[in-house]
């Protein structure tokens, strides 16, 4: 079974054009992980939650069992060292889940998608083959939290600088997914990708 890890910058439509792939390949040839997904399931876990909490004692993060999300981003963004903190908690969680599911899929799947944000700035110990980048310009990036999670264009650009610059992402990857314009040209260059897949689908 072939790996391929996603990543690319925040709102870039990884989501998007993992779906693609998956639903691109063979019937039952090919299958999806999230680590987003992931680490929101995590989150449910009151010992998690707990743990997170106490990384900021002084914060109100922990609310009646729950985490406060809105002030969890907004602190991971604001802190390298607090980011650093919750990833320590929370990436050995997502690649044991990770690991597990690959474990799971059936022997008729043949290429994993693997959803990794942050794969270059944590260097996520994730095995895989191919490493695969949805990119797009900034503004885009910005229109698209604003439309799609209501962020402000400050707070947007905080976020998308505080990760790894795109054109680095970009230089690192085996694959590039420009993802600028209409979803029809991200699946025309998905279906490229999987036509190209095709000798791996025979065996």
């Amino acid at each position: 079974m072939l790996t391929i890890a996603i990543t690319g910058g925040i709102a870039c439509g990884k989501s998007t054009v993992s779906k693609m792939l998956t639903a691109a390949c063979p019937a039952g040839a090919g299958a999806s992980f999230d680590c987003d997904a992931a680490v929101a399931e995590i989150y449910e876990d009151p010992h998690v939650v707990e743990r997170v909490a106490m990384l900021e004692p002084d914060m109100d993060l922990n609310v009646n069992g729950d985490l406060n999300r809105k002030l969890l981003r907004q602190r991971a963004f604001e802190s390298s060292e607090f980011r650093e903190k919750l990833e320590a908690i929370l990436h050995p969680l997502v690649l044991k889940q990770a690991r597990e599911f690959a474990d799971s899929v059936s022997d008729g799947v043949k290429i994993l998608f693997v959803e990794v944000p942050l794969l270059y700035e944590a260097d996520f110990p994730l095995e895989r083959e191919v490493e695969l980048v949805v990119a797009s310009s900034q503004e885009s990036q910005i229109n698209r939290l604003s439309s799609s999670r209501n962020i402000e264009r400050e707070l947007a650009l905080q976020i998308i600088k505080s990760q790894m610059p795109l054109e680095e992402k970009m230089k690192r990857a085996d694959i590039v997914i420009w993802n600028d314009g209409s979803n029809k040209a991200a699946e025309s260059q998905v279906r490229h990708l999987i036509e190209r897949c095709n000798p791996l689908f025979a065996v």
